[in-house]
């Protein structure tokens, strides 16, 4: 496989990731404008499925940032991996390559606070007595 076929796969794997992202930041809206719904008109049925709701959110919000962090860096280990880059392809591997890529479902610190405020903004009015 030569840089061109890893770029080209790596720009497919980030129309799909972008692609998700929209429709899980779809979803975090929908879990959002429930927990409203719930907050209005509260019931322990209710606030049971929109909180189970909330957290499959974003638990797919933080495993959709753990794929995308996996295909950059997969991406980046197999450009690593060649004989000769262009200079923009090795600037690339510099910034991204951290050896065999791993999955972890919460990729950086800042990602797993940005989908922990989330939650939080749905629980809060969901179990939020009026």
């Amino acid at each position: 496989m030569d840089s061109f076929q890893i770029m080209q796969l790596f720009y497919a794997s980030m129309i799909s990731r972008a692609i998700f992202t929209v429709g899980i930041f779809f979803m975090a809206w929908v879990a959002l404008r429930v927990a409203k719904s719930v907050n209005e008109n509260q019931n322990l049925l209710g606030q049971v499925f929109s909180t189970i709701f909330g957290a499959l959110v974003c638990w797919f919000g933080l495993v959709q940032a753990s794929f995308t962090n996996w295909s950059v860096q997969s991406s980046a280990y197999q450009l690593s991996q060649l004989e000769s880059l262009s200079p923009s392809e090795q600037l690339f591997v510099d910034y991204f390559n951290v050896g065999l890529p791993t999955v972890s479902v919460v990729p950086d610190p800042l990602n797993g606070l940005f989908w922990l405020c989330i939650f939080v903004f749905i629980l809060v009015p969901t179990w939020q007595k009026k």
